[in-house]
């Protein structure tokens, strides 16, 4: 059963720990966990040391409530009493950390965690484990219920790992060695003046196969003996056939006697060129290659030719006036960007240019107005580099647009139109 233990000083927190226990009472009351504060009944002549080095042992967390006067309480002889080696608070943690015990320091009462220089030589790791803070109303409630919520993951890790099946040794598989095959035997009679081969041991078994006939020197003379097919053609024999028994070889083990297929030819394609199905392929092959390069030339000229003469439009529609003056000064260069870009106003195709002045870089959108004959880039809102967008739509128009008319009545009324208006 998982059990937690409280180490306290009466002297320091003996009012907040009696609330940190209630609370853990209350919550773990309906749990299989049990909370440990005092050791009150100790027998008689035991020693209490071992007492609590029982009772400690016993539980799974150690909580070590450390209020303001923890490391400075002292007894009636005016010593430290974390120097007194009988001291029950330091006999409690000694031994939790003994037994590698989950100890977690609860500082109270705003207490500061104990650094390693105000510890005792048996205590020093303590100052080195993760502690928390209980501070009193109104945080009390939201620092306890963060300990209530460490301490139930601590004990249901700990159930989750108990309630692992054991590991189990891997099964052992017994191989069993087949046992070898009795050797061959040799049912083959030698012919001649030999005389027939002595009889084996293994023809008297009541199971063992009858012995065949033996094979006499004259049905050996019978056998037909097929030569094998020699390619070449000495004087006075037909290329393919032999008709001397000293030409005759045994086929080998990777041989069957037979003609070998022929093995490691290289294909012959020229057959296929001839056919109307090779032509086609041809024809199909220059057709494709064809189609690619003139794809790609029409991508050259798209990509190159005709975003020049965007950028010179832009630049033209740029100079004079008075936002892109202000903000960008001297146009210095225009490029084009490849990319999405905002319509125009009538829903027109847009095109993104970055424009780089004397003053500052920003990003123009245009599109193409095919009103003017021949059409030309007209530029319709500049971004600058802090986001800040100017709507570039005006009455201007660049002098070389000018109209015929615009000009004779320009000469009648004897002004000028050469100078735009500034937008």
């Amino acid at each position: 059963m998982p059990a937690l233990f409280i180490s306290y000083r009466r002297s320091d927190s003996s009012d907040i720990t009696g609330r940190i226990f209630d609370r853990l009472t209350g919550h773990f009351g309906n749990k299989p966990v049990k909370v440990v504060r005092d050791v009150d009944s100790i027998p008689v002549g035991e020693d209490f040391r071992d007492v609590l080095r029982d009772k400690i042992e016993s539980c799974d967390v150690v909580l070590v409530i450390i209020g303001p006067n923890w490391t400075i309480a002292k007894d009636h002889k005016g010593t430290r009493r974390l120097e007194d080696a009988a001291d029950t608070v330091r006999i409690e943690i000694e031994q939790a950390l003994e037994l590698k015990k989950k100890v977690i320091p609860v500082c109270v009462t705003h207490a500061a965690m104990p650094t390693e220089d105000d510890l005792p030589l048996t205590l020093k790791k303590l100052a080195f484990r993760n502690g928390v803070q209980v501070r009193p109303d109104p945080d009390f409630n939201n620092d306890i219920n963060r300990l209530i919520a460490a301490l139930d993951k601590i004990f249901k890790d700990k159930q989750i790992a108990e309630a692992k099946p054991p590991t189990l040794p891997p099964p052992q598989r017994h191989f069993q060695i087949p046992e070898p095959p009795p050797p061959p035997v040799d049912t083959r009679r030698s012919s001649g003046s030999h005389g027939p081969a002595p009889s084996s041991s293994i023809g008297s078994s009541p199971f063992a196969a009858p012995n065949p006939a033996p094979v006499t020197a004259h049905a050996v003379e019978k056998t037909p003996i097929v030569p094998r097919r020699s390619t070449d053609s000495s004087p006075g024999t037909t290329p393919g056939t032999s008709t001397s028994a000293s030409n005759f070889q045994p086929p080998t083990p990777n041989q069957s006697g037979a003609h070998p297929r022929h093995a490691n030819k290289p294909t012959d394609f020229s057959g296929i060129f001839k056919s109307g199905v090779g032509v086609a392929l041809l024809l199909t092959a220059l057709v494709s290659l064809c189609m690619c390069g003139g794809l790609g030339f029409f991508f050259y000229i798209g990509s190159t030719v005709v975003p020049k003469e965007h950028e010179a439009d832009i630049r033209a529609d740029l100079q004079g006036r008075s936002a892109v003056v202000e903000h960008l000064g001297e146009i210095i260069s225009v490029e084009s960007l490849y990319g999405s870009a905002p319509s125009g106003p009538k829903g027109e195709l847009g095109y993104g240019f970055t424009v780089r002045g004397t003053k500052g870089t920003a990003t123009v959108y245009g599109h193409n107005d095919y009103s003017s004959s021949p059409s030309r880039m007209v530029a319709d809102k500049m971004k600058l580099a802090d986001g800040l967008e100017i709507s570039l739509h005006d009455s201007y128009t660049p002098p070389s647009s000018q109209s015929l008319e615009s000009i004779l009545d320009s000469l009648k009324d004897g002004t000028s139109n050469s100078a735009p208006p500034s937008p």
